[in-house]
């Protein structure tokens, strides 16, 4: 038989492709569709046509599609098409097939950029991130000027919490393609976990600005202009991001979160309803409603947690979930319940957590040794007098914010809340020097210490330009109150304390933001408290007289207007009645105490300990002493 005569080829059959290669890198996804389908007509067993098919169905979402075309292209002996069949299986979430053919195209051609780059990210989407930027980099050697490549490598090196390097190649990929929104956005938050809000806040701005509907930006840009303290500019990001898309629950959540700060607690609530309403399975929306909610027998929501907890559920939001289960209980008076949860959410964080005990509670040894009276006297002759700020210390949950609020009601005090500024000066202290805290104390002389307290005043002055008095209630600047005292000796330090055991419960009790990693495990607690309560003890017998005010709790709550009044006395204010109705003050409170602080002074919390009794039995040992005597019934101290 003669051979059969050869398939004579469509004069413009090349021309068609390219223009349907030209369609798909323009989007117009459909139109490339159907040239292709039509030349498939013609030519059934064209390699270029049939891959080119292949990958319109992978961006039209048609992953199936796209790997019976592909194969069939690959059949024909198409290198190309094996890379692209990686990407096709990738989305089918086959990754050792996928794995298996990208790996094969790089070994007949290592330099495939675009495949090394796909092997990259299908890597990092196994959570293998850091076999991943192998591949990243060495396809960036190939290509440095790529800001795709470098953008995926930042991405992989975000989950690798290496957010400085990520910053760094997002930087340089903007300086390729600045027109780009994903990645103003990625470089906001790797930002954003340096700490550098305010570098923050302009790439969320552009990133909208390229993008007016990126819903996502505008909830993010909520999240730092409220770290920034702007809540009503924060309020009206969210609500920017929920007109755009309503359905997006984190904008619910963030939105609940700053009308809580701002005392606007059943808007608060409606929106983590409608946020739990989104995303039933996420545990911190649950939390954050049973924040905003008083609880009692029969309450549907409980019975809907209860439901949530019993199933599967990643741990992180199992772990919010126990927090907002223990409320709950709490709330009913079914404390041993409550307790169960609360030891379930403190458990998984504990596991989440970095807490060196040793070093921490050597550390408070170590302040208490440096810092001597004869130091301190010395040094405070070389410091700043301003009178400006009063700092409030002491353990969480111990009465910070409700002094705080009682103090901002005054018209001569502005609440600046928890500011980080004295440890970020420690910090700076210690990075100049090469020498640490609290070792350099001994070195620091008037330019040191007057430097502290400039940069210090400084970060306060946007809060309250007038000459008033500001408080800051960073909690754990009890570590630096000798340092305080230095720098800036006319200023004045309450110190809240609270009943011991009432504190530590209190703190297990609640998932913080950050920062406190000890209130996780109650052996650990007791033994943080007492290391703090020797620390202060310290500062009692070093600091000078009129220098520090301790302010008992209980003594707060059941005599409010005295308290108060010796509080504002050593202020150096005059007495003024609105520090008696601390509960109308308009103004925001971040803190876990943000909804009591709208409430009347009441003195429910005091002893609350004693509902848990029988069950914290590891922190009434750490603590020794005064709260074993209570627990047998002797008689009872509290601090």
């Amino acid at each position: 038989m003669p051979p059969a005569p050869p398939k004579q080829q469509t004069p413009n059959l090349p021309q068609a492709l390219e223009l349907a290669r030209e369609l798909r890198r323009k989007r117009r996804l459909r139109d490339a569709e159907k040239i292709l389908r039509g030349l498939l007509q013609l030519d059934a067993a064209h390699a270029g046509v049939l891959h080119e098919l292949g990958m319109v169905c992978a961006q039209l979402r048609r992953p199936a599609e796209a790997e019976s075309f592909i194969r069939r292209a690959l059949a024909l002996d198409s290198i190309a098409a094996r890379a692209d069949l990686g990407f096709v299986l990738t989305a089918l979430n086959r990754f050792a097939e996928a794995q298996e053919e990208l790996e094969k195209t790089l070994a007949a051609d290592p330099e495939l950029v675009g495949v090394r780059n796909n092997l990259g990210n299908l890597l990092h989407m196994q959570g293998r991130s850091e076999e991943s930027i192998v591949h990243f980099e060495r396809a960036l050697a190939l290509k440095p000027a790529s800001a795709e490549i470098r953008v995926n490598l930042a991405n992989a090196l975000l989950a690798l919490e290496r957010h400085e390097a990520a910053v760094a190649h997002l930087e340089a990929a903007l300086a390729v393609a600045p027109g780009t929104p994903r990645t103003h956005f990625m470089l906001a938050g790797a930002l954003i976990a340096l700490g550098r809000h305010a570098e923050a806040e302009p790439h969320y701005r552009k990133a909208i600005e390229l993008r007016p509907g990126y819903s996502e930006a505008h909830s993010n840009l909520g999240l730092v202009l409220a770290s920034l303290g702007r809540h009503e500019d924060a309020l009206a990001s969210f609500r920017a991001a929920l007109a755009r898309k309503p359905d997006l629950a984190e904008a619910h959540v963030g939105s609940g979160q700053q009308l809580r700060a701002l005392g606007r607690i059943d808007e608060a609530r409606q929106a983590f309803t409608r946020a739990v309403q989104l995303a039933p399975r996420r545990g911190e929306h649950h939390r954050s409603l049973a924040e905003v909610t008083q609880f009692t027998s029969g309450n549907p929501q409980l019975a809907a947690m209860e439901a949530l907890a019993a199933g599967p559920l990643p741990e992180a939001d199992l772990m919010q979930l126990h927090f907002a289960l223990g409320k709950a209980y709490a709330d009913i008076g079914a404390h041993e319940k409550a307790f169960h949860h609360f030891v379930g959410g403190n458990m998984l964080k504990r596991c989440r957590e970095r807490y060196d005990e040793i070093e921490t509670l050597g550390n408070m040894k170590r302040i208490a040794h440096v810092f001597s009276r004869e130091l301190i006297a010395q040094k405070a002759m070389l410091g700043d007098r301003s009178e400006l700020p009063v700092f409030i210390v002491g353990m969480p949950r111990s009465g910070t914010t409700l002094i705080e609020q009682m103090l901002a009601s005054h018209p001569r005090v502005v609440g600046a809340g928890e500011r980080p500024y004295i440890a970020n000066a420690v910090n700076k202290l210690q990075a100049d020097t090469g020498v640490p805290f609290p070792e350099l104390a001994p070195s620091l002389g008037e330019r040191e210490l007057r430097g502290v307290a400039a940069n210090y005043l400084a970060a306060l002055r946007p809060v309250a330009p007038l000459p008033m008095h500001i408080t800051d209630k960073m909690p754990t600047n009890f570590l630096f109150a000798g340092v305080i005292h230095m720098a800036l000796p006319g200023a004045r330090i309450l110190h809240a304390c609270r009943d011991p055991v009432d504190t530590c419960v209190s703190c297990f009790s609640k998932l913080f933001a950050s920062g406190m990693a000890f209130t996780y495990d109650l052996a650990e607690l007791g033994r943080y408290y007492r290391g703090y309560r020797a620390l202060m003890a310290h500062w009692r017998e070093v600091l000078p007289p009129g220098v520090m005010l301790d302010v008992q709790y209980e003594e707060l709550v059941a005599d409010f207007e005295s308290q108060a009044r010796r509080i504002v006395d050593f202020c150096g204010l005059e007495w003024d009645a609105r520090c008696l109705q601390f509960y109308q003050t308009q103004r925001p409170v971040l803190t876990a105490s943000a909804v009591q602080v709208r409430r009347p002074v009441y003195a429910s919390s005091v002893s609350r300990w004693q509902s848990y009794a029988p069950m914290i039995r590891p922190l009434l040992d750490a603590l020794g002493g005064d709260a074993q005597a209570r627990v047998d019934g002797r008689a009872r101290t509290t601090y």
